[in-house]
């Protein structure tokens, strides 16, 4: 196939084409306009209207044939990795593969039952299912999936705690998330809503049925003897963290599972944190230290304070949106300016450093596209310093905008969620998704009255084990009220 072919093919390939008139491929091609530039021959013509007709029935032929012959399953072992690459078998070493070798061309194409056929020109026939080249096209040229309402996310404001114990994807039994069809329910609200409340949860084992619940929404999705999940279920063990198991709560500087109490903590323990006070704490992602900030935290209430402590949450996502539509200039800054964080610890000599910018946008194509991540906590925040080669008084008014539109966001009261966690209550938060905060706890006479005793884990990577259930499209809603977000 020519060079012009080629063009013309991946221009008659898009997807929202849906009739199957050939004129209207000629007229899409532009035609005239490449008559004008170069007459074409009529048997050209008549070839590039046979490629626009192929391309728009076998959807395969709109990709790379380069990217085709390196995705064929027979390149790959059982485990998706795989036996192409050519290296030395003594000495690991990289083999030099000829370019010409590397020269592919699709001889003939043809759909039998749900997957292409596809032969190559050296003979080597690949299959590939119709779903898969529908998936890597639609990922190719930029255009969102069509999944189901159910599995897309929603960015939510105007929830309360009265909605949030109402709803039946939200709100639900820790024994049942113990159990596989739980577990898979728990990863879906997590993935749409990114929060989930988790009810009765064990508050006098010494963590072990929090820890079990991390290890039912973490890990792989079989729950062998390698498990905190099983042995808690059958009651043979206690254990918060096995030294060889592949689940549960992630070490961290803080342990796998600790306490936080007003109150004071046992002499030895960490209490690098602005958890540890009265103090109302601002909507926040924690460990925005940590290069790789974790997943999952999962807050378990043990007693709560008399007076005060609600818990406060907020969905990143949400108010990053919301500040796109309202205030584009705000948010470019706040996604393309790195922003540095710190954690010390003197008495553990603990002493991270991580970057990032608030708002992660995936980038495709050189145009932002969907937020995938949020690093924000002000109380861990380094000074900014701009680029060398930037202006610094643009560079601060800048960024000092932004941020106050930032934070003027997240006082709204539509965007924060005011609950006060009642005991054996276990709210478990996407933390590079939601945010989290606290209000003032008044102080008391009394030590106990005052004291407020969570229960805390962080876990990564949340979402392993259910991935083929969810997607990455983003639907705009609100559980209370059934509002989009303005």
């Amino acid at each position: 196939m020519s060079k012009l072919a080629r063009t013309m093919a991946s221009s008659c390939a898009r997807p929202q084409w849906q009739t199957q008139d050939r004129t209207v491929y000629i007229t899409y091609c532009r035609f005239g306009a490449i008559k004008q530039a170069r007459p074409l021959h009529l048997r050209c013509i008549r070839r590039l209207v046979s490629v626009c007709t192929e391309t728009q029935d076998f959807p395969v032929r709109s990709l790379p044939a380069q990217f085709l012959r390196a995705a064929d399953p027979s390149n790959y072992d059982a485990n998706g990795q795989r036996v192409d690459v050519a290296y030395d078998s003594e000495t690991g070493k990289p083999m030099h593969v000829s370019s010409s070798k590397t020269d592919v061309d699709i001889r003939d194409c043809v759909l039998v039952d749900n997957a292409y056929r596809v032969t190559w020109k050296d003979g080597r026939v690949s299959e590939y299912t119709k779903a898969w080249v529908q998936a890597q096209v639609e990922s190719w040229q930029g255009t969102q999936y069509k999944v189901e309402e159910s599995r897309k996310r929603v960015l939510w404001t105007g929830f309360t705690a009265e909605s949030v114990r109402s709803s039946t994807e939200l709100y639900l039994q820790f024994g049942d998330v113990l159990q596989p069809i739980g577990w898979k329910q728990a990863l879906r609200s997590l993935y749409r809503y990114g929060i989930v409340l988790v009810r009765n949860t064990p508050t006098t084992d010494g963590g072990a049925g929090i820890a079990a619940l991390a290890a039912a929404i973490g890990g792989g999705s079989v729950k062998n003897h390698t498990s905190l999940v099983p042995g808690y279920l059958d009651g043979s063990s206690d254990v918060i963290c096995s030294p060889q198991g592949t689940d549960g709560p992630l070490r961290t500087l803080y342990g796998t599972v600790w306490s936080t109490t007003s109150s004071g903590q046992p002499v030895g323990t960490s209490t690098a944190d602005s958890a540890y006070g009265h103090a109302s704490l601002p909507l926040h992602t924690d460990m925005t230290y940590m290069r790789d900030p974790p997943g999952l935290q999962i807050f378990t209430m043990a007693r709560p304070a008399t007076k005060g402590g609600e818990s406060v949450f907020g969905d990143g996502f949400a108010a990053a949106e919301f500040l796109r539509g309202t205030n584009p200039a705000a948010f470019a800054t706040l996604s393309s300016t790195t922003r540095r964080y710190r954690s010390v610890d003197a008495s553990t000599g603990w002493h991270l450093e991580a970057s990032g910018p608030i708002i992660t946008v995936l980038d495709r194509n050189g145009h932002q596209d969907s937020v995938v991540g949020i690093r924000h906590n002000d109380l861990d925040r380094l000074p900014d310093l701009p680029p060398p080669s930037a202006d610094p008084d643009e560079f601060y008014s800048q960024l000092i905008e932004a941020h106050q539109a930032w934070d003027e966001i997240l006082a709204r009261d539509d965007f924060r969620l005011v609950i006060g966690l009642e005991p054996g209550e276990t709210m478990v938060v996407a933390n590079q998704v939601k945010m989290s905060g606290l209000d003032r706890m008044l102080p008391s006479t009394d030590p106990f009255e005052s004291a407020r005793h969570v229960t805390y884990l962080t876990f990564f990577r949340p979402f392993v084990n259910f991935k083929s259930a969810v997607s990455t499209d983003a639907s705009v809603s609100t559980l209370a009220s059934h509002r989009r977000v303005p």
